[in-house]
């Protein structure tokens, strides 16, 4: 009998908060249960834990809607920008890489993204290797711009040959080759007219004496290329490992923002 009242006084409740409002639930052991919103969505009706409003955005709560594949947003701009990666270049660079996978575009590593900076005077690091899947800074070093794009800034970049300058935009890691500098790596550009040149112009990965801390410090800046991404012979047999296997690769400077692929993305820059 005293079951049978319980179930009716509970009944009796849960009638009354659809006509008031305020819907309260009682278990019959009278232990409390979150309180709960109902929701009237499409003829359904949707249980909404109210707790769930009161979490208090956090400084990257607004890329979590983000859909970039196999990315967690949020947690990657906290982790490259304690290394000095600036969030606007990541992310444009992170709406190429989106582009890139969605198209079928990246080879079998399409855990690893490269982002140059070339924001950054050449006498900084400004090349960061990032692991997406376990949100990690795998490299952070220095590179090199084309003598054709300026001296200690890079101001000017071009997709011709004989320009000698850097070119901006989304590439893919290709093959690894031996030449003039060394086991070095080739990159196909995917931006038409902005870096789609690259190989008819040699724009490839190699080291150079004029890449290494040493050369830097004497001098100031860093040496220049005829357009290609230079780094210190000392790190570059572990950056070619981390990038080999047609990786994305992202040279940004504010002139790429809005490039179709980069300002369409499923991330506002």
């Amino acid at each position: 009998m005293k079951s049978i009242l319980i179930v009716v006084i509970s009944t009796f409740i849960l009638v009354a908060s659809f006509v008031w409002g305020k819907p309260h639930l009682i278990s019959p052991k009278n232990k409390p249960i979150l309180p709960l919103s109902i929701v009237h969505d499409n003829a359904k009706l949707q249980l909404v834990n109210l707790d769930q409003s009161k979490q208090r955005p956090t400084k990257h709560d607004k890329f979590k809607g983000s859909q970039v594949a196999g990315v967690n947003v949020s947690v990657l701009m906290s982790v490259a920008s304690a290394q000095g990666l600036k969030p606007k270049a990541l992310k444009t660079a992170l709406n190429a890489y989106s582009w890139a996978r969605n198209h079928g575009k990246l080879g079998n590593n399409k855990n690893t993204l490269t982002v140059v900076d070339f924001t950054l005077p050449s006498y900084e690091k400004r090349m960061w290797v990032l692991n997406l899947h376990e949100n990690k800074v795998l490299m952070k070093l220095y590179t090199t711009q084309g003598s054709g794009s300026g001296l200690v800034y890079a101001k000017r970049f071009s997709n011709q040959s004989n320009t000698k300058a850097s070119s901006l935009g989304l590439y893919v890691t290709s093959n690894e080759y031996y030449g003039g500098h060394g086991k070095s790596m080739r990159l196909d550009g995917l931006q038409k007219g902005i870096n789609d040149r690259a190989r008819i112009r040699n724009v490839v990965i190699h080291s150079a004496f004029y890449a290494s801390p040493e050369y830097i410090m004497e001098n100031h800046r860093a040496g220049r290329s005829w357009g290609c991404f230079a780094v210190a012979q000392a790190k570059k047999n572990a950056l070619l490992d981390y990038i080999k296997g047609g990786s994305a690769f992202f040279a940004y400077a504010p002139a790429i923002e809005n490039n179709s692929i980069t300002s369409q993305g499923p991330i506002s820059i």
